[in-house]
């Protein structure tokens, strides 16, 4: 029995449309039942194969889910690297598996039948996955037709790392060819999610014309929040979110969206951690990624008011959404974006709320020029109090400004741009990873030998469910450490950076004297290395949730951590050894930007070895990556002779970088494309590529490098 809804207006002009043997490009708004149209358009094709290629594994499941529930049997969904691994390839798990595909031209391994192929979320697609579209379709070798969608203001990853590009969608008519049948332009106006009063703020405010229709009718307005982000707003955003789950809602229902949650703790001020200490000190259960593009897991936010980025938070929604960074240093983050027209990384946070939004707006008495204003997009004339829209001042006029928030630095001072080495392996293109892995001449030195298991989640006291991988990595090379230097590198940080921070005024907090007292005492037992281990993770990081919500320590037992020290010892050694090593490139000049600097940490020096460890279910390339620019950065600022080795300590597995004579050029295509701006080819070039199979992915030029090991 079916639980789809009656179909709309909309949907049946897109099913009548297919069912008429035409192509579809379908433009659907945020919140508009893409996948609910999918659905309805096979439940209507009973006598044809569907298959529908979503964007993600997220997606996928969820759609597979409704497809289970709903009992209709001719639709197969897929992501790009599900599809691929049924139809083509054992291994299809990453980009560059796809690659392999395509390089090889392998053929598919079991008869690809399809009458109608739907491709979701078509705005996101790259290159890559555009040709890897059109050998599926040429490998079906029978008349089939198209629905291409998507939501082109969605497109979040069009930045030359990613390479997203909105023209898969906006020019689906003319680059798939596959298809003899005509094409009709349709478009899903009409958002199930947001409210009317968001319709109208998205619209009028941010967009300047009628992009969407909302059926919900409310009586909450947007919220438009005023203030000091270091002081006032975040102890009102607190308060405010105490009141809500004071009325009904839970944790989870509750979003807090920023441009970005990356964290180190030279950051330490920020309005986001700032926010998020307080809710974790009123007992409000929290999470906050680690990295901007980690993927968040459902059983992990359950229950927990999720700070996300807003690259994150796409294709999700919840009822109610606090959007940081509403005003223009939103631009300190995305210095390319637009300032003439909203950029689509706001649009995609506005509509992301199904009952309540937040948008935390300028302050208009603050030091810094940038932080007083707001967006310069906004159509500010119709941002007056209404039924609809709300300004919440969190400030006097004759407030103490200087007192109100942290020095930060203003758009006129240059004080270098800082890039972590783990930032710059962020977004690497398939081709240039491959390039980079090659240049590497990558070693085995020691094949998988073993595979421990350690719980990458727990359940917490509290009943959350909390990720605990990163704090097996930490922990395992501190009792490593301690065992043969009587030293932890983590420790001594703490004891001289943090703890001064931590006694600095805590006065009868509790919470800071437990911290306190673990880092002063020296661990003995495994689970005062976890919990020594959690509080090095939130000072590095700036977030405290985990300090609050993990109350036990005790998932690692004796039996699983000295396997793994018995392969440290094996691998590593016990002599010269030197944890938590900092490399660091100052001032460094690459073409036209200058005063770059580059920090990182290996895990071990030995005395021939520059080890960087992982405790993972296997390596993978970024890893590869990470410790290729660490050792170039060592050849840059050290002349004594490394070489340079990623160790697993869950498999044993060795491997080691042995082009060192090529990593100069490894940094080169790095660097370029983390610096490099975009270059937006013109629709004609665009079409004509497409159509000729001429890839856009970036590459590298090879010439001098040696790639090939001797």
């Amino acid at each position: 029995m079916s639980n789809l809804p009656i179909a709309s207006k909309e949907q049946v002009d897109v099913i009548s449309a297919v069912v008429a043997g035409n192509n579809v490009q379908l433009d659907s708004v945020a919140g508009s039942g893409k996948t609910t149209t999918s659905l309805l358009l096979a439940s209507a094709l009973v006598s044809k194969r569907v298959i529908l290629i979503t964007y993600n594994a997220r997606l996928k499941e969820e759609t597979r889910n409704r497809v289970k529930l709903n009992n209709i049997k001719n639709l197969e969904v897929h992501s790009y690297h599900s599809f691929g691994l049924a139809y083509y390839h054992d291994s299809c798990f990453t980009d560059s598996e796809l690659l392999f595909i395509l390089k090889n031209n392998i053929g598919p391994r079991r008869p690809l039948v399809a009458d109608l192929i739907i491709i979701d979320e078509a705005q996101d697609m790259t290159h890559l996955y555009f040709d890897f579209i059109q050998k599926f379709l040429r490998d079906i070798n029978s008349p089939h037709q198209l629905l291409v969608m998507g939501d082109r203001l969605q497109c979040i990853y069009d930045f030359p790392q990613k390479g997203a590009d909105s023209r898969f969608l906006t020019h689906a008519a003319s680059v798939y060819k596959s298809s003899t049948a005509p094409w009709i332009n349709l478009e899903l106006k009409t958002s199930y999610r947001i409210t009317k009063q968001m319709e109208w703020f998205v619209n009028d405010v941010m967009l300047g014309y009628p992009r969407m229709k909302s059926v919900k009718t409310s009586k909450q307005p947007i919220r438009y929040i005023q203030g000091d982000p270091f002081r006032s707003v975040p102890e009102f955003i607190c308060s405010e979110i105490q009141k809500i789950l004071t009325a009904g809602y839970k944790p989870d229902d509750i979003f807090i969206l920023s441009p970005s949650v990356r964290s180190r703790s030279e950051e330490y001020s920020s309005p986001i951690k700032i926010l998020e200490n307080m809710l974790v000190k009123k007992g409000v259960p929290c999470y906050a990624p680690s990295s901007d593009d980690e993927e968040l897991i459902d059983e992990v936010l359950s229950g927990k008011v999720v700070f996300s980025s807003m690259h994150q938070s796409k294709g999700l929604e919840r009822r109610c959404v606090f959007v940081a960074g509403f005003n223009e240093a939103f631009y300190l983050s995305f210095r390319d974006a637009s300032r003439e027209v909203c950029p689509n990384l706001l649009y995609v946070a506005s509509t992301r709320s199904k009952e309540l939004l937040y948008l935390w707006g300028e302050y208009p008495l603050a030091r810094e020029i940038i932080a007083r204003k707001p967006l310069p997009f906004l159509r500010k004339e119709l941002m007056v109090e209404s039924d609809y829209f709300k300004i919440l001042k969190n400030y006097t006029l004759n407030e103490d400004v200087q007192s109100s928030s942290p020095p930060s630095t203003s758009p006129k001072e240059d004080k270098g741009i800082t890039r972590f080495v783990t930032d710059l392996t962020r977004f690497l293109p398939e081709k240039l990873i491959n390039l980079v892995l090659e240049l590497c001449k990558v070693k085995t030195v020691t094949a998988p030998f073993a595979d421990i298991k350690m719980p990458p989640i727990i359940e917490a006291e509290n009943g959350t469910i909390e990720a605990v991988s990163d704090l097996n990595g930490i922990a395992i090379p501190s009792i490593y450490e301690k065992r043969l230097c009587d030293t932890i590198s983590i420790h001594s940080e703490l004891n001289e950076v943090y703890l001064p921070i931590l006694k600095k005024g805590t006065g009868a907090n509790e919470t800071h004297k437990k911290w306190i007292s673990t880092i002063e005492k020296d661990p003995e037992t495994i689970d005062d290395y976890l919990r020594l281990s959690n509080i090095y993770s939130s000072y590095r990081s700036g977030f405290i949730f985990k300090l609050e919500q993990i109350k036990n320590y005790g998932w690692l037992t004796q039996d699983v951590v000295e396997p793994l020290l018995a392969i440290l010892e094996k691998t590593i050694g016990t002599e010269n050894l030197l944890f938590e090593y900092e490399l660091r490139l100052c001032e460094f000049k690459w073409g036209s930007v200058s005063n770059i600097n580059i920090t990182g940490r290996a895990d071990v020096l030995s005395k021939d070895v520059l080890w960087e460890l992982k405790c993972v279910d296997s390596l993978k390339s970024e890893h590869i990556i990470q410790l290729a620019l660490y050792a170039w950065i060592w050849t840059l600022t050290r002349s004594e002779h490394r070489r340079f080795c990623l160790h697993n300590i869950r498999t044993g597995e060795v491997l080691e970088i042995t082009g060192v004579e090529n990593l100069e050029h490894i940094a080169g295509i790095i660097l370029d494309n983390n610096f490099r701006k975009a270059h937006i080819t013109p629709d004609e070039e665009f079409i004509r590529k497409c159509l000729e199979g001429e890839s856009e992915y970036p590459t590298g030029d090879c010439s001098g490098c040696l790639i090939m090991d001797d």
